[in-house]
């Protein structure tokens, strides 16, 4: 059984294992995380997106490659306005840790949504949200299976 799970629990890395479990040395932060909601059937490469998003944080804030983390989510339905409109809808939240000073979220949000306007190309509403976790309450957990 691997003994390299971790939690990150209130700024601090510990493990979450037995006493003594192997730590994952000079990790500090395990986030970004991005969600990246989005319209039935947008022909759109969310994956090739969030890769050049995962490329793009790292110039923005103090992150690595490695620490980025993407769910992709397809919605079933969407609706915009009174439903007369048949535009896409593309959500995209990116989870970091408090901290980070107004001017560098902005300019993350700026420049995802710049990438967006490349990686769409129907008409579309786009959302680019940048959230910050406490880290007092934020836990992270790598669970390394049974």
């Amino acid at each position: 059984m691997s003994s390299r799970g971790y939690v990150l629990d209130h700024g601090r890395r510990r493990s979450g294992k037995a006493p003594g479990a192997a730590r994952r040395p000079g990790r500090a932060t395990v986030v970004p995380q991005i969600l990246i909601d989005h319209s039935p059937g947008l022909d759109f490469d969310a994956t090739g997106f969030a890769k050049e998003v995962h490329q793009l944080i790292p110039e923005v804030i103090d992150a690595r490659v490695d620490d980025c983390k993407t769910l992709v989510r397809p919605a079933a339905r969407h609706l915009v306005g009174d439903g007369a409109s048949t535009d896409a809808v593309v959500l995209v939240e990116i989870k970091i840790l408090a901290g980070r000073s107004a001017e560098a979220r902005s300019t993350l949000s700026a420049r995802v949504t710049e990438l967006l306007r490349g990686y769409v190309r129907v008409p579309a509403a786009f959302g680019v949200e940048i959230t910050e976790l406490d880290r007092e309450t934020y836990v992270f957990v790598h669970h390394p299976g049974r």
